[in-house]
């Protein structure tokens, strides 16, 4: 079928489908009958963009760059509680010769909280570059 106006908004959509793509409300279901209504009387057919947020949300790409970031924060203060446990066994360990010191895996976990930053920042700076374009 073809092209019409939102009721509510104004932008352009195809007949047939549920909802306005732009603002989200519901459209007018055409009747056989029913003449093809374009816009309002007297005005041009204009196309104009809405801001996507209000339908759309921020995507996924947001969200996931969200949680890689508590990620790595949560990776960040296990590295530190890793540190804090081990030092303590070794100041411990040291006392006794036949205790084996134990290794500090606190550097690798930092590590792999800084690699999964970088990832979140990333994938944060997309999503709101696309939202900026969109809207």
């Amino acid at each position: 079928m073809g092209p019409g106006t939102c009721p509510h908004c104004g932008a352009p959509f195809s007949f047939g489908a549920p909802r306005c793509e732009y603002c989200g409300a519901a459209l007018p279901t055409p009747s056989p009958n029913a003449p093809m209504v374009t816009g309002p009387p007297g005005s041009p057919d204009t196309f104009r963009l809405a801001p996507t947020t209000t339908s759309r949300g921020r995507g996924p790409a947001f969200g996931l760059g969200i949680g890689l970031i508590v990620f790595a924060v949560l990776l960040f203060v296990g590295a530190a509680v890793a540190q804090a446990g081990t030092q303590s066994f070794n100041q411990a360990c040291a006392q006794n010769p036949l205790c084996t010191p134990a290794p500090d895996p606190a550097g690798g976990i930092a590590a792999g909280g800084a690699v999964v930053l970088v990832i979140g920042l990333v994938l944060l700076a997309y999503a709101l570059s696309r939202g900026r374009d969109d809207g």
